[in-house]
């Protein structure tokens, strides 16, 4: 069975901003087809002009902070970060599992690629762009008592890259697979190990499809801007600064 691809997941740090002095959200519904209206939030700035930004206008997106895409790797460097990244973990795997593995073992299962003009979760247009890998797998049965010892050599050398948060532990995870997430702002890494020989109906299922059957998976994405829309997302995203971003009023 392929890797589970979860959704983005995203660390939101808080920004200090002594001007604000007074915030205010307010959610409306439109009464045509009661579809949720842009919030907005109304604060007063340091000269004392009251200031009502529409989230609409927001740059990113509502489960990503804007201070977190400045910081991550622009588009431009993205796949390149993905090869080396990738290449340092398959190497930490393999070096867990006492050589069983090299980066021969690896192959791509399907391709990666970009998705541009994505929603703000608010109605409004973002200007990050999303990036997903194809999905990096290894064929090897391993014993139940290694699962963790890889996924542990994954998380260990994510974190040297600066990949240091840790997504939820799984609370739905069938026995013949376990992975985890790891994280930093709008950039995230899913490793999983599985043996799908172990269930009947998964076992069938990967096999009438071509999935993998056993073994490790490796998926990446992330959301960014490019290097040549970093100056205008700044600009964009400077009136959101030190603001609460409100819950989500779109699906997008």
């Amino acid at each position: 069975m392929p890797t589970p691809r979860p959704a983005l997941r995203h660390r939101t740090r808080p920004v200090a901003r002594a001007a604000v002095i007074a915030v205010c959200a307010t959610l409306t519904l439109t009464l045509a087809g009661c579809a949720a209206a842009s919030p907005t939030t109304t604060y007063t700035d340091a000269s004392g002009q009251e200031v009502t930004v529409d989230w609409s206008d927001y740059p990113a997106h509502a489960g990503i902070d804007a201070d977190a895409v400045l910081e991550a790797p622009v588009a431009e460097d993205v796949e390149a970060r993905w090869e080396i990244i990738r290449a340092a973990v398959v190497d930490a795997i393999d070096v867990a599992l006492d050589g069983a593995l090299d980066d021969a073992s690896w192959s791509e299962r399907g391709d990666g690629g970009w998705t541009d003009e994505i929603g703000n979760g608010y109605g409004g247009q973002s200007m990050l762009s999303t990036y997903n890998s194809g999905s990096w797998e290894a064929e090897i049965v391993l014993p139940r008592e290694d699962w963790d010892r890889v996924i542990a050599a994954a998380q260990a050398e994510l974190a040297e890259w600066g990949i240091t948060g840790v997504g939820p532990e799984p609370t739905e995870v069938p026995e013949w697979l376990d992975y985890g997430d790891f994280f930093e702002g709008p950039e995230f890494v899913s490793v999983a190990v599985q043996d799908a020989s172990l269930d009947a109906d998964a076992h069938s299922g990967a096999l009438e499809r071509g999935w993998l059957v056993s073994g490790i998976s490796l998926f990446y994405g992330i959301q960014t801007i490019s290097e040549a829309d970093r100056a205008a997302f700044t600009a964009a995203a400077a009136p959101f600064a030190g603001l609460e971003r409100p819950e989500p009023t779109s699906s997008d």
